[in-house]
């Protein structure tokens, strides 16, 4: 099984390896239970700062996984370590929850046009994605002097469920597909025209 350690480096490998740049990274723990949590922002290698169209990626890791990935599993608690045992020639089911969030910015003239903005986004993601598990987009509004209510930017948000078992490269693999797509639907988005293009 895979350690923290070891998912937030390859992570951050798979990223740069596709042409992403990853940024803002950190690392969190609660120190009651010892709950990590990684997240990072990442955009295109050759956008530089400021990012405006960005994806924030990150996943939890709980006290138990910590212990699993540096002990083996809990068989010990229950029975000598030198017992025949089932799960001996097991791998771990255990998963990652992988949060992909897009941030994507709208330019002023856009602002009330949000039949434009949902069909392109939808056109968009549905084009460049070859299975169900689309983003579901959360509106950012604001209201203006007028009492106008208008798009400021919108969230696209999806997560996948991915094995941490003993197969790095499978693990690798199935990062690399992701990422692949983080990075086709970001320069695609750049390409729409209600992206904010500068602050």
């Amino acid at each position: 099984m895979l350690t923290y350690d070891e998912i937030t480096k390859k992570l951050l490998t798979q990223m740069r390896n596709v042409g992403l740049n990853p940024y803002n990274i950190k690392h969190n723990i609660e120190i009651q239970t010892l709950y990590k949590e990684f997240t990072c922002n990442c955009a295109l290698l050759e956008k530089n700062l400021p990012h405006i169209s960005r994806v924030e990626i990150g996943f939890g890791w709980d006290s138990s996984l910590t212990a699993n990935s540096m002990y083996g599993s809990d068989c010990s608690l229950y029975h000598d370590d030198t017992m025949e045992c089932i799960h001996d020639d097991l791998d771990a089911d255990v998963w990652i929850e992988l949060n992909i969030k897009y941030n994507i910015e709208v330019e002023k003239e856009y602002e009330n046009e949000t039949n434009t903005i949902y069909s392109e986004l939808m056109k968009l993601f549905t084009d460049n994605m070859n299975h169900e598990n689309i983003p579901h987009l959360k509106w950012n509004v604001m209201v203006n002097h007028a009492g106008q209510t208008l798009i400021s930017s919108i969230d696209a948000k999806h997560y996948w469920e991915i094995p941490v078992s003993e197969n790095k490269e499978d693990f690798d693999y199935v990062l690399g597909d992701i990422f692949n797509e983080v990075k086709n639907n970001l320069q695609s988005i750049d390409a729409l025209p209600f992206i904010k293009r500068k602050y």
